[in-house]
């Protein structure tokens, strides 16, 4: 009787290891040059290579993909984060106007109902003259550039959407949303917390930039050094902003 309790406790132990450390990793993504995407265990990531292990399944096997075979991943912090609310984005015809939070953005409804332009700026014209990519020129006095600029969370302008910058890095910069069903991708300066994890792979660019002058010049240092725009994820889970591959 002893031995049975014994051997039943042994069982009950393997278990609870076997439920703790599944609850223990967090859900990692990579997004392939496929357009499909590997659910995982972020193992390494290297210059050529990220390895990994499948997400939540018995297979114990560390698998390798390439640095050419992948367009970037996403790594969550903690498994607490597949907790969260699963918001659901309305997809029905966007409406014109501006968010003044995220859930308006899901609901697809802005409450700032007001007629506005976006003016699209060339990286040329950003590299000469400095400025934004983006600027959301309004057409109705009653609404201020300030609010655009610093308390709007985005526009839609019943086509495209574009994201408040200045909501997460503090910079009055407006970026293109790429919209997609429980997710969004859009490029930005990096915060503060980022900008340590983010390697200066456009050292080259910026010395090439410098020594080739003119317009070919400020096209290719317009996105390096201080103005590096990065891809970041946003997660219609949790509302958070992410940071896409590694830099």
């Amino acid at each position: 009787m002893t031995k049975f309790i014994f051997i039943r406790n042994i069982k009950l132990i393997f278990i609870f290891v076997i439920l703790f450390q599944s609850m223990s990793f967090a859900q990692d993504i990579i997004y392939k040059k496929t357009n499909d995407s590997i659910v995982c265990n972020i193992i390494n990531v290297k210059a050529s290579y990220i390895s990994y292990k499948l997400f939540n399944s018995n297979d114990t096997v560390t698998y390798k993909i390439l640095l050419d075979e992948y367009e970037f991943f996403t790594k969550q912090k903690n498994a607490e984060e597949l907790n969260e609310v699963n918001y659901k984005i309305n997809i029905q015809a966007l409406k014109k106007g501006a968010y003044l939070t995220f859930q308006e953005y899901l609901n697809n409804s802005p409450s700032i109902i007001f007629d506005f332009k976006v003016v699209t700026r060339s990286d040329n014209r950003i590299a000469l003259w400095g400025g934004k990519k983006f600027k959301i020129i309004s057409k109705d006095n009653k609404v201020k550039q300030k609010s655009i600029n610093k308390e709007f969370w985005g526009v839609c302008d019943g086509t495209d959407c574009y994201i408040n910058c200045y909501n997460f890095n503090k910079h009055t910069d407006y970026s293109f949303l790429t919209r997609e069903k429980d997710r969004a991708f859009f490029y930005s300066l990096p915060i503060k917390s980022d900008k340590k994890n983010i390697k200066n792979k456009n050292q080259d660019a910026v010395i090439a930039g410098a020594f080739l002058g003119g317009l070919v010049g400020a096209a290719i240092m317009a996105n390096s050094g201080k103005n590096l725009k990065v891809l970041y994820l946003l997660d219609y889970k949790t509302g958070n902003y992410k940071l896409c591959g590694n830099y």
